[in-house]
């Protein structure tokens, strides 16, 4: 009974045809609330609606309540006879005709079940909406956690496109995050309203004018560092069968890197390659079987770039725009046939040689007395340096640098 009582509760809540409420007011929206224009406009339509009650500001937004508002922005003709069946969700349901109606039209998928009660995600959100207004486009800005291997990779690229949302400002979506009902209103008042996205749009160029960490890929160069306040940790000669332990630390601790993968090992580990790759990091090239390119051949060298980006782009369906010569040896002709492959060089100015100790203090302290503003660490995958990375990771945030990966 409760919750029949609450799901009555919410629908009246969000979508009222009395249009007496239409100058709708919420307890929990003032004036000067984040959302408070994008509410008031949805409840001008309304969209949404309330008279001295709250709006729920905070509270997660449902599936079915998603469905609802949706169906009433849409305009969906909600007398129309359905015949959807969903189990949990029957036609005495007083959301039965909204959930049907979105099925049908594809934007939610059919389904013998709709889990009505369960919180949307933020990935799930930008699939509906994308979906409900017939978004286009993609945009060149990339969030770390939504890789274009990512299920919902062209409905988020699709929303950033059209100025619905950049996302978090440490250039992440959090696909999996769930969604507050002034969250999903704020978006769909952008969808609907177009004016809304000015603020989207003075953001864009505001990232655009912020630091970034390598140039233009268009004019290929060699990188050493990164600008001043940032450090670069990069990881060299991976996968190994001990790359996933390193994964949990850097997740754990939300730090980007860069993991310059050898061609050889990708086919040995794919599923590290594209865990990394779906968790956001840079993946980079770093040979195919890690020859000192000084004295290769133009022929074996090209060999080597074209083998190991072959084993990397079956894996990963990126494009590979960063290489690391082995040792950090290089002539004339590796750049120019990396360059030629639309590669940045990378190199390194600070090297702890983790590669010659299995100390684990060893490794940090190392770490931790070379790196300074701009740094560029290069680093192996190794159980030392693995074992070192959470207070490599606090020592340098505590000197005040701020960790990114190389994009």
């Amino acid at each position: 009974m409760k919750k029949c009582v609450w799901v009555m509760v919410s629908f009246m809540l969000f979508v009222s045809l009395n249009t007496v409420q239409a100058s709708s007011s919420f307890t929990d929206v003032p004036q000067n609330h984040w959302a408070n224009s994008e509410i008031m406009y949805l409840a001008s339509r309304n969209i949404v609606s309330g008279v001295n009650q709250p709006f729920g500001v905070n509270d997660l937004i449902t599936r079915e309540q998603t469905a609802v508002i949706l169906a009433k922005a849409l305009q969906v003709n909600l007398q129309k006879s359905y015949t959807t069946p969903i189990q949990d969700v029957p036609s005495t349901h007083p959301s039965y005709s909204s959930i049907a109606a979105l099925m049908e039209m594809g934007i939610f998928q059919k389904s013998s079940t709709f889990q009505p009660d369960q919180p949307l995600s933020r990935a799930q959100m930008a699939k509906v909406l994308v979906a409900a207004f017939k978004l286009k486009g993609s945009q060149s800005f990339s969030f770390r956690d939504v890789p274009s291997i990512h299920w919902a990779y062209p409905y988020v690229t699709a929303m950033t496109a059209n100025f619905i949302t950049l996302g978090y400002s440490d250039d992440t979506y959090r696909p999996e995050h769930k969604v507050t009902r002034s969250q999903f209103a704020v978006m769909l008042a952008r969808m609907l309203h177009p004016p809304f996205r000015d603020e989207v749009k003075a953001e864009w160029q505001a990232r655009k004018e912020k630091v970034s960490y390598i140039p233009s890929i268009d004019k290929p160069t060699m990188i050493r560092s990164v600008p001043k306040g940032y450090v670069a940790l990069t990881i060299d000669d991976g996968p190994t069968a001990q790359t996933v332990k390193m994964l949990d630390i850097l997740k754990a601790y939300n730090v980007p890197v860069t993991f310059f993968f050898l061609g050889d090992n990708v086919g040995r580990y794919p599923a590290a390659v594209r865990r990394a790759a779906e968790e956001g990091h840079v993946i980079a090239h770093h040979s195919n079987t890690h020859p000192d390119f000084k004295k290769l051949s133009a022929t074996q060298q090209g060999q080597e770039l074209d083998r190991g980006l072959l084993a990397l782009s079956k894996v990963t369906k990126q494009k590979i725009t960063l290489f690391r010569p082995p040792y950090g040896s290089y002539n004339s002709t590796t750049l120019s046939q990396s360059y030629a492959r639309g590669m940045h060089v990378v190199l390194w100015d600070t090297d702890p040689r983790d590669w010659d100790t299995r100390d684990v203090s060893t490794v940090k302290t190392r770490v931790l007395n070379q790196v300074k503003s701009g740094s560029v660490i290069v680093m192996h995958d190794r159980p030392a340096t693995i074992e070192a990375l959470p207070a490599i990771i606090e020592g340098i945030r505590k000197k005040g640098y701020t960790l990114v990966a190389l994009r």
